[in-house]
């Protein structure tokens, strides 16, 4: 019983166990996690969240264009602050431009999901077990980084081709 023997020389916790080998068809976690610890993925997901950021500032940017909105100083605020004030922006005008919140609200998920994985990569040299287990049982997150990078391309470009669809 090899098993038995590795797990007397290299212990790994049940909860490390459950989280690596889950039960909820979620196989993606273990990428996930990949992702946040090398660095040149974590590099590569903090390149694609400012990519993200950019979308939505350059919409903003439109947005406060308009004559009928230019007066909207709050959201001309936005575009000197930071990703997350501008998703808060962005969450009050498109209910404003588009009554149909299942237009937008998957790109609510990912700009969220793509903010705390490059808050993740950028603000931590590692990932401890109370983070890994928060992010694995997100599903928009371990959804995002399966096909590393492509899904996280894939949402960005639908991001942008939404936000310019968008009658101004």
């Amino acid at each position: 019983m090899p098993d038995q023997a590795e797990d007397r020389i290299f212990p790994i916790p049940e909860d490390l166990k459950n989280l690596l080998i889950p039960d909820d068809g979620l196989e993606g976690r273990w990428e996930l996690i990949r992702c946040l610890v090398l660095p040149a993925t974590a590099g590569e997901i903090i390149k694609l969240a400012a990519l993200a950021d950019e979308v939505v500032a350059e919409f903003l940017g439109r947005y406060i264009a308009v004559p009928k909105y230019s007066s909207d100083d709050k959201t001309k605020k936005t575009l000197k602050q930071d990703f997350n004030d501008r998703i808060k922006a962005l969450t009050n005008i498109l209910p404003k431009l588009d009554s149909d919140a299942t237009h937008y609200t998957d790109h609510f998920e990912f700009l969220g999901a793509i903010r705390q994985l490059r808050n993740k990569s950028a603000h931590s040299s590692g990932i401890g077990m109370d983070v890994a287990k928060e992010f694995a049982a997100n599903a928009v997150m371990v959804n995002l980084v399966a096909d590393f990078p492509k899904r996280i391309w894939a949402a960005v470009t639908s991001l942008k081709g939404y936000l310019g669809s968008l009658s101004l």
